[in-house]
């Protein structure tokens, strides 16, 4: 695995549609808050109902081959906007299992108590900065080279992670039964061959 998740924030891009690679339509970019909670800015436009399906995409920036990707389900997900800017909403999302790239579950008094001296500014999103919960998130030509960076590892895993080995001798069974993979090609480029439609 690579050391790119202890060196960078990981990339968490809350997603609407399907949990499969490509599937999903990104809505927000965010930001861990311990393990098992999220925090994005919700642009304007975004209405999120209840019949949404959403998931939580989290990834180590421009992962490497053996990296995890991450498609979590939300288990609650709280929107909340202050009273100056009720447009500017904010997105708390409780995920429904722990993420590998947050450190310990999250604190609601120590995000409270940070938060509170921030409440003055004019917006939620813009207190959320201020007090150094979000952070800088990729966005245009940043934001889609990740996510394209994150689809490209997601393809090559997929193409390697069933192998057949049938009819084999008993003494190769016994050999290599619990080293999974252990026979199979060791990929130089793991994007070789993969072509992405330019969006």
């Amino acid at each position: 695995m690579s050391d790119q998740q202890h060196e960078a924030a990981p990339l968490v891009s809350l997603q609407s549609g399907p949990r499969e690679p490509g599937a999903g339509v990104h809505i927000a970019s965010g930001v861990l808050l311990g393990s098992d909670l999220a925090v994005f800015a919700l642009p304007r436009h975004v209405d999120l109902s209840s019949d949404v399906r959403l998931h939580v995409l989290v990834s180590p920036v421009a992962p490497a081959e053996d990296d995890v990707v991450e498609r979590i389900l939300p288990r609650q997900v709280d929107i909340t906007s202050l009273q100056a800017a009720p447009q500017e909403r904010v997105a708390l999302v409780r995920l429904a299992s722990p993420s590998r790239y947050g450190s310990g579950s999250a604190d609601p008094a120590e995000l409270t108590a940070r938060l509170v001296p921030f409440l003055d500014r004019p917006d939620l999103p813009q207190a959320l900065h201020d007090a150094g919960v979000l952070g800088t998130q990729p966005v245009g030509r940043g934001l889609e080279r990740a996510l394209a960076d994150v689809l490209r590892i997601e393809v090559a895993q997929s193409r390697r992670l069933i192998s057949h080995r049938l009819g084999r001798h008993p003494e190769e069974i016994s050999a290599g039964l619990l080293r999974p993979g252990a026979d199979r090609p060791v990929l130089t480029d793991p994007f070789d061959g993969l072509a992405l439609a330019p969006g």
